[in-house]
Order: structure tokens, then sequence, then C-alpha cells
């Protein structure tokens, strides 16, 4: 498939698809601009991977098994950014007097 082609069906899976995968991501993450980047990432995904696709399923079955791991992804994201925002108690004057001890 062309380059052509695939910018055509991408063009395609967004007016058909976008905002179903859009709804599907604001249920999950409960924030509209986080929805609109992964559906983002989502669509850039699939243009990069379209020769994987293989037409073994719907694109949009497709397409929303992509958004699935980009929501995956952004949790574990945020679990890690999360597990080092909790340990901001650890100030210099807590690090001090622990060192000192």
């Amino acid at each position: 498939m062309s380059a052509s082609d695939i910018r055509v069906a991408a063009s395609r899976w967004v007016d058909d698809h976008g905002e179903c995968l859009y709804r599907y991501a604001l249920v999950r993450v409960r924030k509209p601009e986080i929805a609109e980047d992964l559906v983002q990432e989502t669509f850039l995904a699939a243009v990069r991977g379209y020769e994987k696709f293989g037409r073994r399923s719907s694109e949009r079955s497709w397409l929303v098994g992509i958004l699935k791991n980009k929501i995956v992804d952004h949790f574990r994201k945020l679990g890690r950014e999360t597990s080092f925002t909790d340990m901001e108690f650890l100030s210099d004057e807590f690090s001090e007097k622990f060192v000192s001890v």
C-alpha cells in the first residue's frame, strides 16, 4: 500500500472512528485533553503499523485495540510519576535529619 493510500485511510479513520475512540478514551481517563492526545497517538500508531493490520478484524476493532494499549501505557506512566511525586515529602530538611542520625 502506498503512502498516499495510507493517508486516505487515516483520514477515513478519523471521520469514521474518531468520535467513538474519543468517547472510549474519555470514559477511561476522564480528562478531555488526555483523551484527545491518546486518540491522536492511536492514529499515529495505526499509520505506522498499517502494514501489520492484515484485516483479521474490523478497522474499528483494530483501532480500539491500539487505543487500549495507549491507555494502559498512559496509566503505567502516570503510576511511575505518582510514585515519585509521593516521595516529595523527602525534602532537604527531612533528608538532612535522616542523614545526620
